[in-house]
């Protein structure tokens, strides 16, 4: 599903608020933009509990934010 976001040919825009967890923090690196309000906490809690991060979200973020 991701992918398909990512890959669409119309600009994506995901506006953040509040708590951006797991999958919405996937659904947002999938998207063009991403705009956030100054309260924005992002945050991938599968990482921190050992589990599996979802949605080949590492790769996306590597490239957003470098390794």
């Amino acid at each position: 599903m991701t992918d398909r976001i990512a890959s669409m040919r119309p600009i994506t825009i995901a506006s953040l608020h509040g708590l951006v967890l797991g999958g919405g923090f996937v659904l947002a690196l999938s998207c063009d933009l991403r705009i956030a309000a100054h309260d924005v906490s992002m945050s991938l809690p599968e990482a921190v509990l050992g589990w599996p991060v979802p949605w080949g979200c590492v790769p996306r973020l590597v490239r957003e934010v470098g390794p």
